[in-house]
């Protein structure tokens, strides 16, 4: 499948209300979805995609900061939904296992919780922002490195 079809083919998902769209030719498969466009040569060959999951969200320490990134591809939402209220803000004190966001995919909210406790630094990722495996969505700075000394009440 040449190129100029696969961008036909990218542009008639954006264009459709559709989550996905899967195109055969011959023994080539394109499979695009919102968030990302897979390709494979041959149909024998085993796609893989990211599967939901409702637990917590990696944490990559940088310094003092540690980050909450995306474990799944979809679109991130402050809130419990594109138009629901945010959950916490910058300076927010959070506790591990609490829910700071969610991630849509498939059409099904998954939780993004925080693995720390800790203080909200920046919310880095905007609300209804599409977000790929490993985007930083969330910084909190670790309760034992908060400025204050004492954790979240």
């Amino acid at each position: 499948m040449d190129r100029e079809r696969i961008k036909h083919i990218v542009r008639l998902l954006k264009t459709s209300s559709a989550a996905e769209l899967s195109v055969r030719e011959g023994d080539s498969l394109v499979r695009v979805t919102r968030g990302g466009v897979i390709e494979r040569s041959q149909v024998a060959q085993t796609l893989s995609t990211p599967q939901p999951q409702a637990s917590a969200a990696p944490v990559a320490t940088m310094g003092e900061v540690s980050k909450i990134t995306s474990r799944l591809v979809g679109f991130f939402y402050r809130g419990k939904g594109p138009d629901a209220p945010p959950i916490i803000e910058a300076g927010a004190k959070v506790k591990e296992g609490q829910t700071v966001g969610y991630i849509e995919a498939l059409r099904k909210l998954t939780e993004v919780v925080t693995p720390v406790s800790g203080e909200v630094v920046d919310v880095v990722a905007e609300s209804g922002q599409a977000v790929q495996f490993g985007d930083v969505l969330i910084l909190v700075r670790p309760e034992e490195t908060s400025k204050s000394g004492k954790g979240p009440k």
